[in-house]
Formats: C-alpha cells, structure tokens, sequence
C-alpha cells in the first residue's frame, strides 16, 4: 500500500474513534471517577467493555499490520497516524481495565476477571510495544511483543492464581 492511502484509512479511524471517545466519554470514563452510569449494573458494564476493547484492539491490530506492510512506512504522515491509533486504543484499553477494576472493588475476584484483566494489560504492554516502535527506528517489535507475552503468561503461571484470587478476596472481607 502507499503511504497515503495507509495513512488516509488510518486517519479515518481515528477520527471516527475520537467522535465516539467524546460522544461516550461520560459512559466510557466514569469507573475511572467510581461511577456506574445510570440503568447500568457492574457486570454488563465492565463486560460491554471489555467486548468493545477486544473489537476495537483486533481492528487496530490489523490495520498497524497492514501499515508495517506497506511501503514508505516510515514517512512521517504514516507514523503521525499510526502513533494516534495506537494511543487511542491505549485510552479505550484504560476505559476497559478501569471498568473491570471497578467490578472487582465492588464484588471482589474471581478467576475469569483476574483473566479478563490480565489479558487487558498484557494488550496494553503489546500496544505500549508498538507506541515505541514508531518512535526507535531499528526495533524489532514482533520480538518485542513474543518476549513480553512470554513474561507475562510466566508471571500469570507463577503468581498462582486460585492463591492470588483468594488472598484478594480474604483481604476485601477484612
């Protein structure tokens, strides 16, 4: 692809993605203050989240291959749009994590929201990754994102989970 038609459909995301982060803001962001908005309760909230984080990553994932695939990828218009997209995803993986953190403050831990929440920060180490391999120019990304997955799913294997969930859990009761 050309860099101008890359940077073209990734600024027409974007752009849809900011429209939709400043129509929704109060719904997307008020975990962060502690709030559940109205006619919504915790579960639907933090899982609605979570699905519309998973679409949105799955998406942006394709389009920064399709980028790193095209030539000129390394003009300044491709990398502009392609550290936008990433930093926009970056906010709606915090919109999501906060949502979910707020679930578990309130109903305590369980295995598939200790999962659920792993799995939305190791997707924000992956786009963190891809931020900073717009801006270092010999990185190696896919590396990059192999090893830190690979530390990621070691820690999760190694924190013991079942002890993890129940500690947290015996901690919020006290």
């Amino acid at each position: 692809f050309d860099a101008t038609v890359v940077s073209t459909v990734i600024d027409v995301c974007c752009a849809i993605y900011v429209c939709f982060l400043i129509i929704q803001f109060h719904d997307l962001f008020s975990a962060v203050w502690g709030r559940l908005p109205d006619d919504t309760v915790y579960s639907e909230y933090a899982r609605r989240g979570f699905f519309e984080l998973t679409a949105v990553a799955a998406l942006n994932l394709l389009l920064l291959l399709g980028a790193y695939f095209s030539k000129n990828r390394r003009r300044a218009s491709v990398q502009i749009s392609l550290t936008a997209l990433t930093l926009l995803t970056l906010a709606l993986i915090a919109s999501a994590f906060s949502k979910m953190a707020m679930y578990i403050r309130v109903y305590g831990l369980t295995p598939l929201r200790l999962y659920t929440s792993w799995f939305m920060l190791a997707l924000a180490a992956v786009f963190v990754i891809l931020l900073l391999s717009h801006f270092i120019k010999h990185s190696n990304a896919g590396r990059s994102v192999v090893i830190a997955m690979t530390a990621a799913l070691l820690t999760l294997n190694f924190a013991a989970p079942d002890a993890l969930i129940a500690r947290c859990n015996a901690e919020r009761y006290l």
